[in-house]
């Protein structure tokens, strides 16, 4: 009986030693892991300020015809997404500033964090932004909706566009709860906003389709009990179309 007790006991007490050691095993690969991990995504914490600022602004340009400069250094944020941030950025549209943004953030792919120069943008978000916008300034919205070079996003949130007459002075103000350019499939760019004119809510949905060349709108808003939807065709010289304005359902 004594002996078959020692026995199981070793064997108990040789397994429990061996379970430790896988236990340290695992442990210790798991650590690695995770620190592997941590230090691919934190790569871009490390990269030269100047030299990413350039290129982000020149890739801004060219994939979503929008010129940003940024006055300050960008940092690095890993959560939820990895991308860089600005606390002070110009929005300029021919050689002018028209718009200023406190909060931008520039999401990055998560592929080729380890060289700088493979830096591939996701999205663009921008927050509590101040338009500017004079007549001629209106055509920076409509290049935006026209771009046919990138397949991401641009959203602004939380902003306020201000309309200015020739002496600079303000004409009326629009709050933008959000306003948000979705370029989801090929040929076909979406906008999206919902905003405040005159402290009426209003949305507004336009989507610019380039292989049809057709120019869908909509704008909504319950208070007034207004709808208006606007299908406009653009092919020929001569522009077609059809417009179905409902006030209060007539």
């Amino acid at each position: 009986f004594f002996n078959f007790f020692k026995e199981n006991f070793s064997y108990k007490k040789n397994f429990l030693k061996s379970l430790k050691k896988v236990d340290k095993k695992i442990f210790i690969s798991l650590g690695v892991i995770v620190f592997t991990i941590f230090s691919y995504f934190l790569t871009p914490l490390f990269y030269d300020k100047i030299k990413i600022k350039n290129q982000l602004e020149t890739q801004i340009l060219n994939q979503y015809n929008l010129k940003v400069k940024f006055e300050k250094h960008l940092k690095y944020g890993l959560l939820p997404k990895p991308h860089f941030y600005s606390n002070n950025t110009l929005i300029k549209f021919e050689n002018k500033d028209v718009a200023s943004s406190k909060k931008t953030k520039i999401f990055i792919s998560m592929k080729n964090l380890f060289s700088s120069n493979y830096i591939v943008i996701k999205n663009l978000s921008f927050k509590q932004t101040n338009f500017k916008i004079r007549n001629p300034d209106f055509k920076f919205f409509i290049d935006l909706l026209n771009n046919s070079k990138s397949d991401q996003s641009i959203d602004f949130a939380n902003s306020k566009f201000f309309y200015l007459d020739k002496n600079e002075d303000i004409v009326f103000l629009i709050d933008f709860k959000s306003l948000y350019y979705s370029y989801q499939e090929k040929f076909l760019n979406n906008m999206k906003s919902k905003l405040k004119i005159f402290d009426i809510p209003i949305t507004l949905k336009i989507s610019n389709n380039f292989l049809n060349k057709n120019l869908f709108t909509e704008i909504n808003s319950y208070p007034l009990r207004l709808k208006v939807q606007n299908n406009l065709n653009y092919n020929d010289k001569k522009l077609k179309g059809q417009l179905n304005f409902q006030l209060i359902n007539n």
